[in-house]
């Protein structure tokens, strides 16, 4: 129609209603509609309604009774949002900043920026090659040339020179020097020399005249200092080592662990409940279960079971048992048996029908 559309597709209908202001749709019936003027915008949905009032210096927004402001003018801003304000002004150098009665500025010109908060000010000022900061009469600068960096700080002085290779540095008349090729590092303190030479597989450093290096393959790593060598090799359940002739390996399984040092072997063995050790023949086990545990060795055995109130021994066939409860303690060795009662007032004791 005039100022109407309706769509109708299987059953579904909507609907869009113009006016010269507003624009009304319809779907399903749920209905929301647009309405402009010449400085604002109200929309309405489903009893919800918000709207945005535009002048030439402002913006206004409320919804839901909740209303919020932007204020522009040539050169500051200023916002307002219940009951909070704050502002922000700009001119050509500087711009100032102001909440709830805290002010900041900064001040820029061509060559410096100049801060101020609360009365603090500090300032950095940049010329082609240096950068000078100052902060409450604490003055710093940094000068920058092609190869060099050169700082100073209350009458302290350092630099840092650098080439294509080495990088050259000084503070209070020590120089040090670090130049670097494609293989190797030098490095120069006082007088002191020492450099790193590296290969595809392995390290060269020399100091004083002291050389070492470390050489490493696919297994194995190599070590020489002064004539001395040792290495180390590691395949997947061992582990080999040599030094001036010595040998020694450690090999690691499941559930053991053997070593071997100059024809000499030793291995530890565990399970779930023991531990067993052999050295040089001699084999020892410790075998631990809910509340006793057993030693073995050179077939000479003993064990300890303990229960809530008692513990009981055994060596060579001696036993011998202490039996605890709340005032007596109980003895047994060898068929013999003594006690100690222990009253409030009293203390008796039983040893072979004597009392």
């Amino acid at each position: 129609s005039e100022r109407s559309v309706h769509f109708r597709v299987k059953g579904l209908r909507w609907s869009r209603v113009e006016s010269e202001r507003s624009v009304h749709f319809r779907v399903k019936g749920l209905r929301w509609s647009r309405v402009e003027s010449e400085r604002s915008v109200h929309f309405r949905v489903k009893g919800l309604r918000w709207s945005r009032v535009e002048s030439e210096r402002s913006v206004h927004f409320r919804v839901k009774g909740l209303r919020w402001s932007r204020v522009e003018s040539e050169r500051s801003v200023h916002f307002r949002v219940k009951g909070l304000r704050w502002s922000r002004v700009e001119s050509e150098r500087s711009v100032h900043f102001r909440v709830k009665g805290l002010r900041w500025s900064r001040v820029e010109s061509e060559r410096s920026v100049h801060f101020r908060v609360k009365g603090l000010r500090w300032s950095r000022v940049e010329s082609e090659r240096s950068v000078h900061f100052r902060v409450k009469g604490l003055r710093w600068s940094r000068v920058e040339s092609e190869r060099s960096v050169h700082f100073r700080v209350k009458g302290l002085r350092w630099s840092r020179v650098e080439s294509e290779r080495s990088v050259h540095f000084r503070v209070k008349g020590l120089r040090w020097s670090r130049v670097e090729s494609e293989r190797s590092v030098h490095f120069r303190v006082k007088g002191l020399r020492w450099s790193r030479v590296e290969s595809e597989r392995s390290v060269h450093f020399r100091v004083k005249g002291l050389r070492w290096s470390r050489v490493e393959s696919e297994r194995s790593v190599h070590f020489r200092v002064k004539g001395l060598r040792w290495s180390r090799v590691e395949s997947e359940r061992s582990v080999h080592f040599r030094v001036k002739g010595l040998r020694w390996s450690r090999v690691e399984s499941e559930r053991s662990v053997h070593f071997r040092v100059k024809g000499l072997r030793w291995s530890r063995v565990e399970s779930e409940r023991s531990v067993h050790f052999r050295v040089k023949g001699l084999r020892w086990s410790r075998v631990e279960s809910e509340r006793s545990v057993h030693f073995r060795v050179k077939g000479l055995r003993w064990s300890r079971v303990e229960s809530e109130r008692s513990v009981h021994f055994r060596v060579k066939g001696l036993r011998w048992s202490r039996v605890e409860s709340e005032r007596s303690v109980h003895f047994r060795v060898k068929g013999l048996r003594w006690s100690r009662v222990e009253s409030e007032r009293s203390v008796h004791f039983r040893v072979k029908g004597l009392r």
